[in-house]
């Protein structure tokens, strides 16, 4: 669970140098709240995908283990 929750601060800060630098890009206002939200979708999703296959191959893998 630490793991997890270190995890989720690194990839925060990672994000937050991210959204810094794109913030010096002429873009407009809507193009930076889609491609803000593109970001936090992904980075919750992948840790979610990430999280229910280790799972899905855990009880496939109990058996062997």
């Amino acid at each position: 669970m630490i793991e997890l929750l270190i995890f989720g601060l690194l990839t925060g800060l990672y994000n937050l140098q991210v959204s810094s630098a794109l913030s010096l890009l002429p873009l407009q206002k809507r193009r930076l709240h889609l491609l803000a939200a593109a970001f936090c979708v992904g980075e919750i999703g992948g840790a979610m995908l990430g999280l229910l296959l280790g799972k899905a191959l855990l009880s496939l893998m109990a058996p062997v283990a």
